[in-house]
C-alpha cells in the first residue's frame, strides 16, 4: 500500500470528539472555553457547587435571569440557536426576532442552546441536570421546549464521511436514537415538558447551477442596514406602549401577521401591507419589511449564474480517477473536498424523515400529543438546484453567515416567522395564564429527594471503520479488486 493511502487511512481515526440573552451560553470562544463556561453552569467543578449546579433563575428580580411567571418559551441547541445575537450573525435576541413576527405577544425566551453541542452534548446537559438534588431544583424552564440539534454530529465525523461516505446511515440512525432520548428526558413525567423538534437546515454546498461555494457566496457579506438595526433595538419600546395605547393595532398586525413572510419554500418576501396604520410599531416594522425586501434582492441580482454543462466539464476533468475506476468516487472527492459544508447538509437531509418518525413514536408511546414537528430544511433550500436538478441538499446562499453552516439576520427572520406561528398555533404562549409551571420550572421541589431514572439513554454518535470498510478504500484507491 502506498504512502498516500497510509495517510487517508491516519485520516479515518482522527475525530474531535456559556451562556447570553438569558441564559444563553456566550459564543466566540474556543472548544476548551466553551466546556469549561458549561462546565461551570453546570458544577462539575468542586468550587463551582454553591454558585451553580445549572442554577437558571440567578434573581427572581434580575431581568436578564428566569421568570417563572413571564417565559414561556425554552431554547435548546447548538451555534444555530446560539449565534442569535451575535455581531456578524444575528445581531438581536429570539425576543426580538419573535416580537416582529407576532407584536401581539410578549415574548420572553429562554435561551439555552450552546455552541458546539451534538445530540448527545444536549441529553447530557438535561440528564447531569436533574442528577442531585440541587441542580433538579435549580434548573428552572418554561413548560414548553423547542430544539434544533444534529449538526455538530456530522461535523464531527465529517472527514470519515468524506472518505466513506456509505458510512451516512451510520451517523444519521445514532443521531435520531438521541433526538428520540432528548425527547424521551423532556416528556418525563418529572420534567412534563410539551416539545416542538425543529427540523435541521441545509448548509451551503456545491451548487449545480453555481458551482463551488467560492464562485458564488462571500462569507459575512450580508448585514442589516442602519435603519433594520435601530428599529429592531427600539422594539420592545415601541411594543410596549403599543399594547398600553393602542391594542387595535396589535391585534390588526396578529391577524395578518401568520402569512406575513413567507407562504411556502419558494417565497423569500415580507409582503403583509401595513400602509393604512399608523403608530411606532407599525412604523418600525414597515421599515424593517423594507430593508428586508432590498437585501434579498439585492443579493438575488449579485448572484452569478453559469452555464451547467461548463460545471460538469470543470468537475469532470478535475475529478477524474488515477486508477481509471470508480469515477463517481473521485468525483465525489474531488467536489466534497472544495465544498466540505456539503457532507453535513446531505446528512441533514436525510435526517428529516426520522425526526419525524421520532416525534410521532413518542406521542404514541406517551400519548397527549405534546411533542411536535416542524420542518425547517425545505424553508432553506435553493429551488433551482432541487427542482430542476434534483440536488435538494444546497442552502440558499443569502441566507448564511459563514461555510460551516449558520445563518445570518436574514435567516434567523425566516426561522423565527415559523417558531413564532407554530407556538401561537399551539396556544404555548398562554400557558402561564394560570400561573408559572410546578416548582417554577424545576425538576423537583426542595423537599422532594426521588431520583430520575430517564427513559432511554443517548450515547455519543460513534462511526469507526470496520475491516470491510477499510477494503472498500484500499479496492477505490488501488484499483485492484474488481
Amino acid at each position: 500500500m502506498n504512502q498516500q493511502v497510509y495517510f487517508l487511512l491516519i485520516l479515518f481515526f482522527y475525530s474531535n470528539q456559556i451562556w447570553a440573552d438569558k441564559n444563553v451560553f456566550t459564543t466566540f470562544a474556543s472548544p476548551s472555553i466553551q466546556n469549561e463556561k458549561r462546565d461551570f453552569f453546570i458544577g462539575n467543578n468542586k468550587e463551582d457547587e454553591e454558585q451553580n449546579n445549572c442554577r437558571t433563575q440567578f434573581d427572581p428580580n434580575h431581568p436578564q435571569s428566569f421568570e417563572p411567571n413571564k417565559t414561556f418559551l425554552t431554547f435548546y441547541g447548538d451555534s444555530l440557536g446560539d449565534l442569535i445575537n451575535e455581531f456578524a450573525y444575528g445581531y438581536f435576541s429570539w425576543d426580538q426576532y419573535l416580537t416582529l413576527m407576532y407584536p401581539a405577544v410578549e415574548w420572553n425566551v429562554q435561551n439555552l442552546a450552546h455552541s458546539g453541542d451534538t445530540t448527545f452534548g444536549l441529553f447530557d446537559m438535561i440528564k447531569t441536570c436533574a442528577a442531585s438534588k440541587i441542580r433538579r431544583v435549580r434548573f428552572k424552564t418554561s413548560p414548553n421546549v423547542a430544539f434544533e440539534i444534529g449538526g455538530n454530529d456530522y461535523w464531527q465525523h465529517a472527514i470519515l464521511l468524506g472518505f466513506m461516505p456509505w458510512k451516512f446511515m451510520d451517523v444519521q440512525e445514532r443521531i435520531t436514537f438521541n433526538t428520540r432520548a432528548i425527547i424521551y428526558a423532556l416528556r418525563h413525567p418529572r420534567r412534563d415538558k410539551n416539545v416542538l423538534v425543529m427540523g435541521n437546515f441545509p448548509n451551503l454546498s456545491y451548487s449545480p447551477s453555481l458551482g463551488h461555494i467560492k464562485n458564488f457566496w462571500v462569507q459575512f457579506a450580508t448585514h442589516p442596514d442602519p435603519s433594520f438595526k435601530a428599529n429592531m433595538e427600539h422594539l420592545h419600546d415601541n411594543q410596549k406602549t403599543a399594547m398600553q395605547t393602542d391594542a387595535a393595532i396589535l391585534g390588526s398586525l396578529s391577524f395578518l401577521q401568520p402569512g406575513a413572510w413567507l407562504s411556502g419554500a419558494a417565497a423569500l418576501l415580507f409582503p403583509v401591507d401595513l400602509t393604512d396604520m399608523h403608530g411606532p410599531l407599525v412604523n418600525s416594522i414597515i421599515q424593517m419589511k423594507q430593508s428586508y425586501n432590498n437585501a434579498i434582492n439585492k443579493l438575488i441580482a449579485e448572484t452569478h449564474f453559469q452555464d451547467l454543462n461548463q460545471l460538469k466539464s470543470q468537475i469532470k476533468n478535475q475529478g477524474l480517477s488515477p486508477t481509471k475506476q470508480d469515477d463517481w468516487y473521485w468525483t465525489w472527492l474531488y467536489v466534497v473536498k472544495n465544498n466540505p459544508s456539503m457532507i453535513s447538509s446531505m446528512g441533514m437531509f436525510l435526517n428529516q424523515g426520522p425526526l419525524e418518525e421520532a416525534v410521532n413514536e413518542v406521542n404514541n408511546v406517551m400519548g397527549q400529543g405534546r411533542v411536535h414537528f416542524l420542518p425547517m430544511y425545505h424553508l432553506f433550500l435553493r429551488e433551482k438546484d432541487c427542482f430542476e436538478y434534483g440536488w435538494c441538499f444546497v442552502g440558499k446562499p443569502e441566507l448564511y453567515a459563514d461555510e460551516i453552516g449558520h445563518l445570518n439576520y436574514l435567516g434567523y427572520l425566516i426561522w423565527s416567522n415559523h417558531v413564532a406561528r407554530k407556538v401561537v398555533e399551539l396556544n404555548w404562549h398562554r400557558s402561564l395564564d394560570g400561573g408559572p409551571p410546578r416548582f417554577d420550572g424545576a425538576v423537583s421541589s426542595d423537599s422532594d429527594d426521588t431520583e430520575i431514572k430517564e427513559i432511554i439513554e443517548a450515547k455519543p454518535v460513534e462511526v469507526h471503520p470496520s475491516n470491510i470498510d477499510i477494503l472498500i478504500l484500499i479496492c477505490l484507491f488501488t484499483g485492484k479488486c474488481w
